[in-house]
């Protein structure tokens, strides 16, 4: 007799039967690895925004953002490598200020959420948010700054 999980579907009377043959190890080994790769992509992007090297900036940036990368914020898009450099030389011009995260990320499936200060290092913060990431074939294709 083989086992089976139920997942539930957007309807209550919709259910789907997977045979547990279906979720061995291959596949939950995979899903963690992701995991952690996304962890490290949200991490790694919050700190980019405050690298002073143009060059190591740059660098970074193509290495965590998928070209086609949208940044949303609250009264503004910027979209592409271009956009994004654009608005991390706004954050770091004049201050000598860094992120902190603030707090354990959690990841879901590409989407993680990760708060984080921003301010002078050994002083108070400036700024405090969350980021939301959602990570597409090992990069970061959106990326959602919430202020608080």
């Amino acid at each position: 007799m083989s086992t089976t999980n139920i997942l539930k579907l957007t309807s209550p009377a919709a259910y789907l039967l997977i045979p547990c043959s279906n979720l061995q190890r291959p596949y939950l080994l995979k899903m963690a690895s992701n995991q952690a790769e996304n962890l490290k992509l949200a991490n790694a992007c919050l700190f980019v925004f405050a690298i002073r090297d143009d060059e190591e900036r740059t660098k970074t940036t193509k290495e965590i953002f998928h070209p086609d990368i949208v940044m949303y914020e609250a009264d503004r898009v910027n979209t592409g490598y271009n956009g994004l450099e654009a608005r991390m030389q706004e954050l770091i011009a004049g201050n000598d200020f860094g992120f902190q995260a603030a707090g354990k990320p959690v990841e879901n499936h590409g989407l993680t959420v990760a708060d984080w200060t921003f301010g002078p290092s050994g002083g108070e913060p400036v700024l405090s948010g969350t980021d939301i990431t959602f990570a597409e074939d090992g990069k970061i294709r959106k990326l959602w700054v919430n202020f608080k």
